[in-house]
């Protein structure tokens, strides 16, 4: 009788080869992903940020053109969702997320009927110089990994924050999703 010395199978070696391999593209794929996520994310927050601006804006010419009744207004529950602060030299709009979605000039897939947003909090100021009809726009914006606190203007990627693993975040969304100046 003949014996069969072919054996079938890989042997420890070459296992070992094909694992050590295999680690050492995940570890080359995970380098080059990792951070191309994390910059979508920041553009995906300032994207949103933006957005919640323009919708500002566009209230703002909505109440002045008269689109949006004084009625729309009031059940917004002032000083929560809308304000209007009459000031020596500017009048101030301040619209939140929810009170944009309300009026229907905000929209996300992810709004729940009471108009939050789940993830996201926020307000604009809309200042508006009496004398030069300047128009300055003061976000306040976090979800939970990246915020702006009273940010004038557009939003940058470099404007924004991240939040600390470890940080007290109470301090940078107290009061800041609504229009309540008492905070």
């Amino acid at each position: 009788m003949k014996k069969n010395d072919k054996k079938k199978g890989f042997t420890l070696i070459e296992l070992l080869a094909v694992i050590v391999v295999l680690a050492i593209v995940s570890v080359l794929g995970a380098t080059l992903i990792l951070p191309a996520l994390a910059n979508a994310r920041k553009n995906a927050f300032v994207t949103e940020a933006n957005g919640l601006i323009d919708s500002a804006e566009n209230a703002v010419s909505q109440i002045q053109l008269g689109t949006i009744s004084k009625e729309d207004l009031a059940s917004l529950e002032t000083s929560k969702y809308y304000d209007l602060k009459k000031e020596t030299n500017a009048n101030t709009y301040c619209f939140t997320i929810e009170g944009l979605v309300k009026l229907g000039l905000y929209s996300k897939k992810s709004a729940s009927n009471d108009g939050t947003i789940p993830g996201y909090n926020g307000r604009v100021e809309v200042i508006i110089n009496k004398d030069s009809k300047m128009y300055q726009y003061k976000t306040t914006f976090s979800s939970k990994n990246y915020y702006v606190v009273d940010k004038i203007g557009s939003i940058e990627t470099s404007d924004i924050s991240e939040y600390s693993s470890s940080g007290d975040f109470s301090s940078v969304n107290a009061g800041k999703g609504t229009c309540d100046y008492s905070s």
